[in-house]
């Protein structure tokens, strides 16, 4: 968690238990197995803040914005470490070697996992029934939708359906501003970077903004948009290009309508400022240095998850930063071995 994301009633952010774990340590897990070993747990623990996120650009009435509860310490992840405890629920692996997998959670997006058997289903609904009864909110089923394996047997998907009471086939689309399946054309299934930048641009105002206005919104705003997909995947030249060919229009034009007098080569207001250039990004090195974050923290940070899941996959017996082949690997992983090749 950020350390300066959402605090608490009492202003506590997750930056206070970060810097004092030493002295809080002892007190906060002997809170938590309390919990898993006991059931107990304290009421004081529901109590948070409410934000409510617009679902449209300008929200006029209040089912236009959806109610978040910024809680420091999610319950429901609690109940489900319980489940995988006592082997209500086994997750799902993509090989022995690797960490189960049962939940996913990022503010209003949640993917839960299990095996294609009743009694798993039932243990996910039952922790759900759980959670509307400790927060006091009703979860809307209707949104839910199915993703099953293509063994599953066509009467066991109908099955499963009637137990969740859930009828919607198929996953979301896209999970955090990225597409669930990255088959086929990298190029293609990109271009909504390009698309939503392009969106961003045209409606800044061009003409009314000097030159340290433009640079400001060029450095803060434009470079930022595909700053969490290029933190996951490396981005297809083609794309950069676009990328890069929709900000220096912005940059050089004086209307917003044209792509307005390109006077230099777009590296050069990429260079430090110490060289004579901006300090623009270039994205493509851009791109580079935030997969390079990402191999640093399954090199550095061993036992996390997203460094087991990863070695169990594709580097059980060896190094990161060795030259692994592997086979059907995934775009991610390929994103990370670009950075060697």
């Amino acid at each position: 968690m950020h350390p300066d994301k959402a605090s608490g009633p009492d202003g506590m952010t997750a930056f206070f238990y970060q810097k004092a774990w030493a002295t809080v340590k002892a007190d906060l897990v002997l809170l938590v197995n309390s919990f898993l070993r006991n059931g107990d747990f304290d009421k004081r623990l529901n109590v948070t803040n409410i934000c409510l996120i617009p679902k449209v650009d300008k929200p006029t009435r209040m089912t236009e914005l959806r109610p978040i509860s910024l809680c420091n310490v999610e319950v429901l992840i609690a109940h489900f470490r319980k489940a995988e405890r006592l082997k209500l629920l086994t997750g799902i692996k993509v090989l022995t070697a690797s960490p189960a997998i049962s939940h996913l959670l990022f503010v209003d997006d949640s993917l839960f996992f299990c095996r294609a058997t009743k009694e798993q289903c039932e243990v996910v609904l039952d922790i759900l029934k759980k959670y509307e009864w400790v927060y006091g909110q009703q979860i809307n089923f209707q949104k839910f939708s199915f993703q099953f394996g293509h063994t599953v047997d066509s009467n066991l998907r109908e099955e499963l359906k009637g137990v969740l009471g859930i009828t919607n086939l198929g996953g979301m689309g896209s999970y955090l501003g990225i597409p669930e399946s990255l088959g086929g054309a990298k190029t293609k299934i990109f271009s909504f970077v390009q698309d939503k930048l392009q969106a961003r641009a045209s409606g800044w105002p061009a003409r009314l903004l000097s030159k340290g206005g433009k640079e400001v919104m060029i450095k803060y705003v434009a470079t930022a948009v595909p700053t969490f997909v290029m933190s996951c995947f490396r981005l297809p030249k083609t794309v950069t290009r676009k990328l890069t060919s929709a900000i220096s229009n912005f940059w050089w034009s004086s209307s917003g309508q044209s792509r307005g007098l390109h006077w230099v080569a777009w590296d050069k207001p990429c260079n430090g400022k110490d060289a004579g250039g901006l300090g623009f990004r270039c994205l493509d090195d851009y791109n580079t240095a935030l997969l390079a974050k990402q191999l640093r923290c399954l090199i550095t940070v061993p036992e996390s998850f997203f460094a087991r899941f990863f070695k169990g996959r594709y580097y059980r017996l060896s190094d990161p930063l060795d030259p692994i082949k592997s086979y059907s690997s995934s775009y991610g992983w390929r994103s990370f071995c670009s950075l060697s090749g």
